[in-house]
């Protein structure tokens, strides 16, 4: 169920159940009403358009945690001033969980869509067995040592002796 709302003069769209991020509220309350409902799609034929809000609609969600949003960085630079400052900004934002929408006396709520667990396939062919570079030790023994080879006149640089 789909649904277009309204929070500190913003506009959102999301689906009942989901998680939201909207601007930083001022004082967020655990449960909370949304009044402010431009939009509601639920079955094939069951939408509802507001003009500008749809009458008797209520949003119910729940404040979930506040989060800051990646830090931007903002630079001023005069030319030929030898004048330049660097600033940092994380914006701050709430996020909260759609849990209901009352229309009209009657009460949607999320869908719940059941994810099937496909078993993983089996490999067709295992990969081979690694051998040993020295007999009698295991690869593992051998894993980390590489052979050393020797540099000639040629494969070194010149340079001071």
């Amino acid at each position: 169920m789909f649904v277009v709302f309204e929070i500190n003069g913003r506009q959102y769209d999301a689906y009942l159940g989901e998680e939201i991020s909207v601007d930083l509220l001022s004082d967020p309350q655990k449960q909370m009403t949304i009044d402010k409902v431009l939009l509601f799609k639920g079955a094939e034929d069951d939408v509802h358009i507001g003009q500008p809000y749809v009458a008797d609609a209520k949003l119910s969600a729940e404040f979930l945690h506040e989060q800051k949003e990646k830090k931007i960085k903002v630079f001023f630079y005069r030319r030929r001033k030898d004048s330049k400052k660097m600033q940092g900004h994380r914006q701050r934002h709430s996020v909260i969980r759609l849990t209901g929408l009352t229309l009209n006396g009657k009460a949607y709520a999320p869908v719940k869509k059941e994810i099937p667990v496909q078993a993983k396939p089996e490999a067709k062919n295992p990969a081979p067995q690694a051998q040993a570079a020295v007999p009698g030790t295991t690869p593992a023994q051998t894993a980390g040592k590489s052979a050393k080879v020797e540099k000639t006149a040629k494969d070194k640089k010149p340079g001071k002796a």
